[in-house]
């Protein structure tokens, strides 16, 4: 209903179902300077609720729907919306140097964009014969790029996490320990692999020369649904609980820290540490929203 005065008019406003009203985002914070400390709330900003994935790099914050690769200013304002050629489904999104890797778990190919949001190239992920050096992935879960550019795979087909160039070319491979397709992966700054068993909802870790070396003590941790993992500058590794709707934090040795963000999130989606300014970004598709923690 419209309320008409002398010169103007009130429009009331209106709400959508599921979506929570941005809060005041202020990135300041006090930083942290112990593993014990909380992240604490900053607030959130919207963002398109096709989101599926998010990653951080060069002060911009990058969201990948089905059809676009969307950019944000740390703060929230959108940049850039860039199409896609094609409807995708992304598995995972990262982003080093110049490109912004987008892993598509339907056609099982990296798709590669600058940060300006130009395509440049896509390197398959299918076998293509010996002479071409490549190997299979059958269903590729999990991406991770590493401070040199190498790039990680993690493949729920045969339980093993492939490793690439930057350009795509095959370097090696590992398997995980136990049963269950592997799900997100992450390397750590000192080399290690950290890999989320989806089967077994375990937590394993590998040395920097792909030997399994312990898992993650999780005596007293309920993990509902494992999702995506991230790591930040205090080397706290970070995981989303997408069936309790918060996020589980370990030491850099897989030691239970604590949870935070449940009475925050709904449905969290992806997870990125910006370690530069401290900051965590959590995407959650079903407030149309992205809500920010500094730590």
């Amino acid at each position: 209903m419209l309320l008409f005065s002398t010169g103007w008019y009130y429009l009331p406003r209106l709400r959508v179902y599921g979506l929570v009203e941005p809060e005041a985002l202020r990135l300041e914070h006090e930083p942290a300077s112990r593993e014990g400390d909380r992240p604490v709330y900053l607030g959130r900003f919207a963002v398109d609720p096709r989101g599926r994935q998010i990653a951080v790099h060069s002060e911009q914050v990058y969201v990948a729907t089905l059809e676009e690769l969307i950019s944000y200013s740390p703060e929230g304002k959108q940049l850039q919306r860039v199409a896609l050629d094609a409807t995708l489904a992304p598995g995972s999104l990262a982003v080093a140097e110049d490109r912004a890797l987008l892993l598509d778990t339907h056609s099982r190919m990296i798709l590669a964009f600058s940060l300006e949001g130009k395509f440049l190239f896509r390197f398959p992920l299918r076998e293509k014969g010996e002479a071409s050096g490549e190997r299979r992935v059958k269903e590729p879960t999990g991406l991770w790029v590493t401070d040199n550019l190498l790039v990680y795979v993690s493949d729920a087909g045969d339980g093993k996490v492939k490793v690439f160039d930057w350009n795509g070319h095959f370097l090696y491979e590992y398997a995980s320990p136990r049963q269950g397709p592997p799900g997100e992966v992450l390397v750590t700054d000192d080399g290690r692999t950290v890999l989320v068993n989806q089967g077994e909802k375990e937590i394993h870790v590998f040395s920097c020369k792909g030997d399994y070396v312990y898992d993650f003590d999780r005596r007293g941790v309920v993990l509902q649904e494992r999702g995506a993992i991230t790591k930040d500058s205090l080397g706290r590794i970070m995981l989303l609980d997408r069936g309790r709707g918060d996020v589980v934090t370990f030491t850099w040795n897989g030691h239970y820290l604590f949870r935070f963000g449940g009475n925050k999130l709904k449905a969290p989606a992806d997870i990125w540490a910006d370690k530069e300014k401290r900051v965590l970004y959590v995407l959650d598709p079903r407030q149309g929203q992205v809500l920010v923690w500094g730590y």
